[in-house]
């Protein structure tokens, strides 16, 4: 992979993976582009490898920049009294139950589902798919009425 493409792909990422967008649709359709452009296909080993990093990168700055309260759970979790409630050891042992429990379905997705992810980060009918149907979602969601949270 060519460093502009692994530039515009960082780009990609770090744009889209905070707004109510499919940032891996954005990344498989500009992976796609860039094959097209320069007639260097990827496979969807490697396109999958790479979006991988870029999520690892987009954790990674995302705890530093959240330092102060990773430092703050950290002293909560090894039962610090001097930290705010919402730190403490208790709350702390359920956020990370509770993360847990939510990247469960991972499992099964990486134990059999990896060919056919692998195949759908090639296909730009899977990516055209899964943007209509979070338009759909999004434009549901925007005309339902708003809650107190």
């Amino acid at each position: 992979m060519e460093w502009l493409e692994s530039l515009v792909l960082g780009l990609v990422q770090g744009i889209t993976e905070f707004l109510p967008v499919s940032s891996d649709g954005h990344l498989s359709i500009t992976q796609q582009a860039f094959a097209r452009l320069t007639g260097r296909t990827h496979s969807g080993a490697e396109n999958l490898f790479f979006d991988v990093m870029l999520h690892l990168g987009t954790l990674a700055a995302i705890v530093i920049y959240y330092r102060a309260v990773v430092r703050t759970g950290v002293r909560g979790l090894l039962g610090s009294g001097e930290v705010p409630p919402a730190y403490r050891r208790g709350a702390v042992i359920r956020t990370g139950l509770l993360a847990g429990v939510a990247t469960l379905p991972l499992v099964p997705d990486a134990l059999f589902l990896k060919d056919f992810i692998e195949e759908t980060l090639l296909s730009t009918t899977a990516a055209g798919v899964g943007f209509l149907i979070t338009a759909a979602v999004l434009g549901v969601t925007a005309r339902l009425g708003g809650g107190d949270k």
